[in-house]
C-alpha cells in the first residue's frame, strides 16, 4: 500500500505536466505598443455571438466541455470583480463594428485556422482573439 501511494506521488507531476488544458496565445497585435485600455471609458457590455456561443472544445481532454457561453459567463464575472463595476453579457446574433461600439467583442476566430494548435502542435478547436 504505501509502495502504492509513493508511486502516485512521484508520477503525478509527470502526468498533470503532460495535460494542456487551454492552447497558448498568439503573440501578435496589431495595436501600437503604447496603447492602453480605459476601463473607466469603456462599455461595459460584452457581446457573444449566438453561433460561438454555443461552440464547444471537440477534441480536448475535457469529459464535458462548457460552452464558449459558459466561458463568457466565468469571464464577465470575473472582470466584473476584478474592474469593481457590473459587466453585462449580451447575445447578439452579429457582432456590432468595433469602430460603432466600446465594450468586449467574443466571436469566432477569424484568423488561419491552422494557426490553432496546443503547444505540441496538435490542432485545436478552441480558437480564440482578443482585441482590446
Amino acid at each position: 500500500m504505501a509502495l502504492h501511494r509513493i508511486a502516485v506521488i512521484l508520477f503525478t507531476p509527470a502526468l498533470v505536466w503532460g495535460l494542456q488544458l487551454l492552447p497558448p496565445a498568439l503573440k501578435t497585435s496589431s495595436n501600437p505598443a503604447g496603447a492602453v485600455w480605459q476601463v473607466s471609458s469603456s462599455s461595459k457590455v460584452i457581446y457573444i455571438e449566438n453561433k460561438f456561443a454555443s461552440k464547444v472544445d471537440t477534441d480536448g481532454l475535457t469529459l464535458i466541455p462548457p460552452s464558449s457561453y459558459d466561458f463568457a459567463s466565468l469571464f464577465q464575472e470575473d472582470i466584473s470583480q476584478l474592474t469593481g463595476v457590473n459587466w453585462t453579457l449580451q447575445r447578439v446574433n452579429r457582432l456590432p463594428d468595433p469602430a460603432n461600439v466600446s465594450g468586449i467583442l467574443l466571436g469566432s476566430f477569424s484568423g488561419n485556422t491552422s494557426s490553432v494548435t496546443y503547444e505540441n502542435g496538435n490542432p485545436s478547436s478552441e480558437g480564440y482573439e482578443l482585441d482590446i
